[in-house]
């Protein structure tokens, strides 16, 4: 009986990296995946294919022929493999459309905290414009009353005016009247 060597067949790994500060394409990296997984398979397979052409059909040419136990383990075997491949293939793609369905979940949490940032600063804005408009009126209000004060301090200032008038001696009769300001002192204010 002729032995044939066990040979290792590698476990395809596939590294699948997220760059989190840009847009996510979940779908093109499931896609990625599933063609390296469909690519692995297929290498898989025509290996095992070409392997069994050079070993099984070739009795003649340093081959041991084919046994009816042998075939359907080979078979078996591949069959085997495919199979954790396409089950690997499903779990990535599973993986892949939680991913999508997350960052579909924290955009939408996302776009709502947006729109409620929004209607908050549109609130703090009319605020904002109204007690602008209170201060405003409260200065045109502060403006009117220290004119009103002024008016009436310069009132205080008048009651005691003088008057003097002179004749020129002119055979014209003119005659000139002179008015002066005395400020009041603070003794004639109280005395009001």
């Amino acid at each position: 009986m002729v032995t044939v060597p066990a040979r290792k067949v590698p476990q395809p790994k596939a590294v699948i990296k997220v760059n989190r500060s840009q847009d996510l394409d979940l779908g093109g990296i499931a896609a990625d995946a599933r063609a390296q997984y469909e690519g692995i398979a297929r290498k898989s397979r025509a290996e095992a294919q070409a392997w069994y052409e050079s070993k099984v059909r070739k009795p003649g040419e340093g081959g041991f022929g084919c046994s009816s136990k042998r075939q359907p383990r080979l078979t078996m075997s591949c069959s085997l493999q495919c199979t954790k491949l396409e089950a690997a293939m499903a779990n990535a793609e599973q993986r892949g459309e939680t991913s999508i369905r997350n960052a579909k979940q924290k955009l939408s949490e996302l776009e709502d905290a947006l729109q409620q940032t929004k209607a908050d600063l549109s609130w703090q804005l009319r605020k904002y414009q109204e007690l602008m408009n209170v201060k405003l009126a409260l200065d045109v209000e502060i403006v009117t009353y220290r004119k009103l004060l002024e008016g009436e301090e310069s009132s205080f200032a008048l009651p005691s005016t003088a008057l003097s008038c002179s004749d020129n001696g002119s055979s014209k009769s003119t005659r000139s009247c002179h008015t002066k300001v005395m400020p009041m002192t603070k003794s004639a204010r109280s005395n009001m």
